[in-house]
């Protein structure tokens, strides 16, 4: 892993209106999503912009971009809500209090882990 020696401030974001609780990478490093109290934003690191906003019925637990970058993923209040990445349209919600989220290999599977202790996973064949 390569680390510069000085540690400079590159950009700054400052459109969320609350506090910034979780955030994830696209793949390729080329977006950026962050969640806040009730919305979803996503950069584009390439231009230093945000150019997306997903609402949601609550606090935003976790995001989550998949391996591939193809899916995003966020958990809030009593769901889990996914999107397909290049569209940004929703695709499936997941009816459960996410408090992390986390890909399977190939983007088959979803870890859950919820607000009522319990890990659930969700997928495909």
């Amino acid at each position: 892993m390569y680390l510069p020696a000085a540690q400079a401030n590159v950009a700054s974001f400052d459109s969320h209106e609350g506090d910034v609780g979780c955030l994830s990478f696209s793949e390729n490093g080329f977006y950026l999503a962050t969640g806040d109290a009730t919305t979803v934003r996503l950069w584009d690191l390439r231009k230093l912009k945000m150019f997306k906003t997903l609402d949601a019925p609550a606090a935003i637990a976790d995001v989550a971009f998949d391996f591939s970058g193809q899916f995003l993923a966020f958990g809030a209040g009593g769901e889990v809500a996914v999107h397909e990445a290049k569209t940004w349209s929703g695709l499936t919600k997941f009816e459960v209090g996410a408090s992390g989220i986390a890909w399977g290999p190939f983007s088959k599977t979803i870890a859950v882990g919820s607000t009522d202790g319990k890990l659930q996973m969700y997928g495909g064949p």
